[in-house]
């Protein structure tokens, strides 16, 4: 795993022996179970995970129903914002759907490791707002959107979540009962 990771960083930029040995000895590497909670709503954390295999689901409880919220695979970041940034609890739980293997990212050691290599800095920055326009988008379209195309959305841009991810979880994350999700596919099966 952690050649996985550092072939992901060198994905954006080339990396020298000394920055790839800090890197590894700055951001652990952790194996997570399926079911595992890596970050429990109401906590504040310090932590980013970036997943190198395998998903997790965001989500929340409202009036005594837990509701999904968004879903992270692999090369993609779970991170609760105002948490790290403003040392307020987190408003949502992250739980795995799979076995899963994540690099941790403590913010206290990254802003260390900028220090050292702030080339860094702005490569997190760009993919923070990289992050931050797929969250946009997502709102935007759960907004705008009916279930069905949301649902048609997912097909097109992560159709493996429904293979992954079990279906009352898709439903949830739709925003629909699992009944509804199944008319749903119904509908677009026949067409």
């Amino acid at each position: 795993m952690e050649r996985r990771f550092i072939e992901y960083i060198s994905s954006f930029t080339t990396l020298s022996k000394e920055e790839e040995e800090l890197m590894l000895e700055s951001y652990p590497i952790k194996q997570f179970r399926k079911g595992d909670c890596v970050l429990e709503e109401g906590t504040i954390t310090q932590d980013t995970f970036l997943i190198l295999e395998g998903c997790i689901r965001r989500h929340c409880t409202v009036d005594g129903v837990d509701k999904t919220t968004g879903f992270f695979t692999e090369g993609e970041a779970v991170a609760e914002f105002e948490s790290l940034s403003f040392n307020k609890p987190t408003t949502h739980s992250y739980s795995c759907v799979e076995d899963t293997v994540a690099v941790v990212v403590n913010s206290e050691k990254e802003k260390a490791f900028y220090k050292r290599f702030p080339r860094f800095e702005e490569l997190a920055r760009m993919e923070t707002e990289k992050m931050l326009g797929k969250n946009q988008e997502q709102l935007s379209n759960f907004i705008t959107k009916s279930p069905e195309e949301r649902y048609k959305h997912l097909l097109t841009n992560k159709p493996e979540l429904l293979q992954r991810v079990p279906q009352h979880q898709i439903a949830s994350y739709l925003g629909v009962t699992p009944e509804s999700l199944s008319r749903i596919r119904k509908r677009i099966s026949k067409k």
